[in-house]
């Protein structure tokens, strides 16, 4: 057994409790979830880069040792973070009206989770969600698929670019905000006017285009000038309105 697969079984009987917890001298006082919690804590205040073992012991009152009798390593641990900050999706989805506003939904409440602990974003994605809430999300997505028509690996398609599509743009409207924080408007403004000076139009003609245009103008009393959610919320709008043509004309030809 490789590596990599030696220490995922690791992190999936952490995650699924299969795990035995120390048993040996007085009943513990510390636990995985204590140490998770504060571990997210940590990452919360200071960011993925500040996350040691030794740091996570220390706000316990514990030795780094300690730590693991109970979480084999870091990699471990971070795997148990991201599954602990993710939580569980809303359960009002269920209750949507139609399968569009559960996806919309699922998204938007998926967005709120990656700004309220943005290192998960610093977390590098090498498998697929193992953990008990990050399937659960998973299945959100499929249940509001289901019933479409989508065969099985159609309907983790749309889930999986979804989530990459909210990743990835929050990550964006995330790394900007010290720009925003520092400057004296809009950071598409800045970009545009910075710009200007190199964009020509023989050499980017349809940027120097859209651009003339007023393409990243931003109005003075927009109330979040430097929000990229409307831009995920165009993008969605449009997926799902091509899933919807998708499925009609799969309907037509299948009967």
């Amino acid at each position: 057994m490789s590596a990599e697969h030696e220490a995922m079984g690791r992190s999936l009987e952490l995650l699924w409790g299969e795990r035995a917890q120390p048993s040996r001298g007085p009943r513990p006082k510390m636990s995985v979830d204590r140490i998770v919690e504060a571990a997210v804590a940590l990452a919360d205040a200071e960011g993925l880069g500040a996350l040691s073992m030794q740091r996570v012991a220390a706000g316990l009152g514990y030795t780094t040792m300690s730590l693991y009798r109970y979480v084999p390593a870091k990699e471990q641990l971070v795997d148990l973070m991201v599954d602990h900050a993710i939580g569980q999706p809303p359960a009002g989805l269920a209750g949507a009206p139609d399968w569009r506003a559960a996806l919309e939904g699922w998204t938007r409440a998926f967005w709120q989770v990656c700004h309220r602990h943005p290192w998960l974003l610093k977390v590098q994605v090498d498998r697929p969600p193992v953990g008990p809430n990050q399937l659960s999300w998973l299945e959100a997505g499929l249940k509001a698929l289901a019933g479409l028509g989508f065969e099985g690996y159609e309907r983790v398609s749309v889930v999986t670019f979804v989530f990459a599509a909210v990743q990835g743009l929050a990550k964006v409207s995330i790394d900007q905000r010290p720009l925003s924080d520092g400057a004296d408007g809009p950071v598409a403004n800045a970009y545009a006017a910075a710009l200007g000076r190199y964009v020509r139009p023989d050499r980017y003609p349809e940027l120097a285009g859209i651009m003339a245009g007023g393409a990243f103008d931003v109005p003075e009393d927009y109330p979040e000038p430097d929000d990229i959610l409307p831009d995920l919320e165009f993008g969605l709008s449009h997926l799902l309105n091509g899933i919807e043509a998708f499925v009609q004309a799969r309907r037509s030809v299948t009967g």
